[in-house]
């Protein structure tokens, strides 16, 4: 990906004693409007966040942006500070006359704020909420709103697991931990997808990998300790005996998760691990059954359209696609109905697997008949063959306490 720093401007607006709020804020106003009008004109309809704050004093006032939306920012530096003229401006506004009903005409006052800009062009309005609005916990957009609440909060709480889940918000908390600062400068967006972002610290980088080895050696050490013994499998080259062995593998991967594995799952303060090191686990029991049998197994292929998990193929040319999620993932369904299908198609695949983890931290069990008729509707009307395995990976009483 080619990444890019993500645009924060600071403004400081002189202005005489005892000015009215709204006449010391009113040149940003117009600014706002003027860029989205600028900007996103066309487009129909835009959503995304924004992280500013407005400080009123005495003979200066003080504003910030922060926005992944590039142009928006570019056009909003430029307006506010003279770049564009009258000629410019006018036909902008006068184009939309009659059809935005409501404009931004109110800002709240304060520091280090989120709000969610709406651009509507089909409705005519351009609205401005101090709240998420249904945004993706994935984006940059969702990004913004999470550091107004880390810096309103002075600390962290997630009863939900996004950070443990999320690597780039576990990158940007531990740097706010292991340095006391919060550096907005270490915010990179995808300048393909301003959606897409990444936090700038390669110490962290290098200190998971470290412990992702330790952790696969420790794993492959008590696999191959307490793994049961792997029957010999034939495999005829055909689809339903390629689909067959998959079955088998995720069936048997499933069921010894369940009765000992799961202890792996878990770290040393009783906290699930997150889907990464779940992959890592499958990975290195997985392989073992795909030796034997001459079906080639690789994790995060790229698909064109993001990584999927991970991809079986045989000489055959048979392919199926397995994704992992914990089931306090925020996104399950998008997942088997958006992600999975979506890679599967790129590359042309028939079979796939959607692999969910149960530790116990949220109840499933409506969710899990949603899952089920939006399996069967995919497979009507996608011709695609889908799986839903749900794998218990709650910790159990010892026998001994039972």
């Amino acid at each position: 990906m080619n990444w890019r720093p993500i645009p924060f401007i600071n403004y400081t607006i002189n202005h005489p004693q005892g000015s009215e709020n709204y006449e010391v804020f009113k040149k940003v106003l117009w600014s706002i409007n003027f860029s989205l009008l600028k900007t996103f004109k066309g487009q129909m309809y835009k959503k995304f966040a924004i992280f500013f704050s407005f400080v009123y004093g005495k003979n200066e006032s003080m504003f910030e942006i922060m926005c992944h939306e590039v142009e928006f920012v570019a056009n909003f530096a430029n307006f506010i500070d003279g770049i564009y003229s009258e000629e410019e401006i006018v036909p902008v506004f006068e184009g939309t006359k009659g059809k935005f009903s409501k404009l931004i005409d109110a800002m709240p006052l304060g520091k280090h704020m989120a709000a969610t800009i709406v651009y509507d062009e089909q409705v005519g309005e351009i609205t401005f909420d101090l709240k998420p609005l249904n945004l993706d916990t994935a984006t940059t957009s969702w990004l913004l709103f999470f550091l107004e609440d880390m810096i309103s909060r002075k600390w962290i709480f997630d009863p939900s697991g996004i950070i443990v889940d999320n690597y780039n918000l576990r990158k940007l908390v531990f740097y706010n931990m292991d340095t006391g600062k919060l550096d907005f400068s270490k915010i990179q967006i995808n300048v393909d997808n301003y959606e897409e972002w990444d936090y700038y610290y390669p110490e962290y980088d290098r200190e998971v990998e470290i412990y992702k080895q330790e952790y696969k050696a420790k794993i492959e050490k008590e696999l191959s300790e307490n793994l049961p013994v792997i029957e010999e499998l034939k495999f005829n080259d055909t689809e339903e005996e390629f689909l067959k062995i998959i079955d088998k593998i995720i069936a048997d991967f499933k069921n010894l998760v369940e009765n000992s594995a799961y202890r792996l799952l878990w770290d040393e303060n009783g906290n699930p691990r997150d889907e990464e090191l779940c992959q890592i686990l499958f990975d290195s029991y997985a392989k073992k059954y795909c030796q034997t049998v001459g079906i080639d197994l690789t994790r995060e292929v790229e698909t064109g359209r993001g990584p999927v998990d991970f991809r079986f193929s045989s000489n055959a040319h048979f392919t199926a696609h397995v994704e992992f999620k914990k089931e306090n993932n925020s996104k399950l369904s998008h997942g088997l109905t958006e992600q999975l299908p979506t890679y599967m198609r790129t590359e042309d695949v028939k079979i796939g697997f959607f692999v969910i983890f149960d530790f116990g931290t949220r109840d499933i069990s409506k969710l899990k008949v949603d899952l089920e008729s939006q399996r069967i509707k995919l497979e009507q009307d996608k011709g695609l063959t889908l799986r839903v395995i749900y794998i218990d990976a709650r910790l159990k009483l010892s026998a001994s306490k039972l």
